[in-house]
Parts: C-alpha cells; sequence; structure tokens
C-alpha cells in the first residue's frame, strides 16, 4: 500500500485495491462453482486435482502454466491462482462446503481487512 494513501484510507477503513479484487475474485468463484451464476463453458474449463492429500503440491485446482498475459491476467486463471495460494496458507477454506459468509470472513481474516 503506498504510504501517501494512509491517511485517507486508514480512518475510513476502506481495504487496498488488490484485497478487494481478491475477496470478490473468490467470492465470484464461489458463486461460480456452486452454480450460483450459471457459467457451464467456465466450469469446465476448471481442473481438479483428484489426490492432492499425499502429494506436496495440495493445491484443489490445477492452473495451466501461463505462456502469455493474455492468460496470466485472464479472470479464470487469476481465481484459480488466488484461491489456490489462500487456500495454502487457511486449509480450512473449503469453496464447496462453506457458505459464502463464511467464506468472506475466512478471506478477510487472512487478507486482515
Amino acid at each position: 500500500m503506498c504510504n501517501h494513501c494512509d491517511f485517507v484510507m486508514n480512518p475510513t477503513n476502506i481495504s487496498t485495491l488488490e484485497n478487494r479484487r481478491t475477496l470478490y475474485d473468490l467470492i465470484y468463484f464461489y458463486k461460480i462453482m456452486n452454480q450460483n451464476v450459471y457459467l457451464p463453458d467456465l466450469v469446465q474449463e476448471v481442473s481438479f486435482r483428484v489426490n492432492n492429500k499425499n502429494t506436496r503440491n495440495q493445491d484443489m485446482f490445477i492452473s495451466k502454466r501461463a505462456h502469455s498475459n493474455v492468460l496470466k491476467f485472464s479472470p479464470l486463471y487469476r481465481m484459480l491462482e488466488v484461491y489456490n495460494s489462500i487456500s495454502r496458507d487457511c486449509p480450512e477454506l473449503d469453496i464447496f462446503f462453506m457458505s459464502i459468509t463464511q467464506l468472506k470472513k475466512a478471506i478477510e481474516s487472512r487478507l486482515e481487512m
């Protein structure tokens, strides 16, 4: 966060743009995966790691290797990468068994919003 913005953001309790983007990416990803938003073509693009408990890489979702900025900054790729990185630090985070409010609280506590 920029130092000259602290005097505006701290008293008003506004989180950084990066934290807000992360939160809303994961909420939207939750809605897609739990079919609150009907996007079957997008769900079809998501690949799961089936046996993620007995391997070194315990990410739930497999994201393709980004060879271009178009893929690297695409919404789906960003959502998968963000979910995997947050779930590494917060293993109780489960997008399929948590309610949206539980998910939001877990993400906010992780991001210290």
